[in-house]
């Protein structure tokens, strides 16, 4: 007979079995942050060379809502388009 020790690493931090949960929720939800806002941030107005701008982030509950300022509409919609 043997045994195992189990070690939990989420985002390369150690957490115990009953934190397990709640940081891999954690580190998905920041995993997604970070990409839309690559996404987003990524995104140049052909016509004012501007990027959107993030003014505000708030989680709330399992919704994440981001707030950005925009030189123009064209550069909105690329941005919408972009997260589609």
């Amino acid at each position: 007979m043997f045994s195992l020790n189990f070690e939990y690493r989420v985002g390369g931090k150690r957490v115990s079995p009953d934190q397990f949960g709640g940081a891999l929720e954690d580190e998905l939800k920041r995993k997604m942050f970070d990409a839309i806002t690559s996404r987003v941030e990524s995104l140049q107005c052909p016509d004012h060379r501007e990027s959107p701008r993030l003014k505000e982030q708030a989680p709330s509950g399992d919704n994440m809502n981001f707030t950005y300022s925009f030189c123009c509409e064209k550069l909105k919609e690329l941005a919408e388009a972009a997260l589609k």
